[in-house]
């Protein structure tokens, strides 16, 4: 687990086209996930790490991201808290097949702009990416 905090990062290091960031170490999640995205009209990029996301992310940076929670070395929450320290207003998308108490998800929202749980529900996911695309302004 990483335990030193990023700075923050204040400007762009590459102008890109909007496209969603999704980030999932089980590769068959993974693919559907950007099946579908992709099928609702928008680019993405996909990584099967949160360390290899952030790597990415200090070159080109993501209008939305979606990450899985539970994955190894460096889960979902520890990414978006890095993603917050150097983008505050990128917006996070939990997804997750956990089973969350209230207290958890409550502390989870605090990080993420929304957390959804698996399996999804497509119709309101891609109302939300929409809602949080346009809200980036893409």
């Amino acid at each position: 687990m990483l335990s030193v905090a990023p700075s923050p990062l204040l400007t762009e290091t590459c102008s890109a086209p909007p496209f969603i960031l999704l980030v999932d170490d089980h590769q068959p999640s993974l693919d559907k996930l950007r099946q579908l995205v992709e099928a609702a009209g928008h680019v993405c990029v996909t990584t099967p790490s949160a360390p290899e996301a952030l790597i990415f992310c200090d070159s080109r940076r993501p209008t939305l991201v979606v990450t899985d929670l539970a994955m190894p070395r460096l889960d979902g929450a520890g990414l978006a808290r890095w993603l917050k320290a150097r983008y505050p207003a990128l917006p996070i998308l939990l997804l997750t097949g956990e089973l969350l108490d209230s207290p958890t998800r409550s502390n989870l929202r605090e990080t993420f702009s929304a957390v959804l749980s698996k399996p999804l529900e497509i119709e309101p996911f891609l109302s939300l990416l929409q809602q949080l695309m346009t809200a980036s302004g893409a």
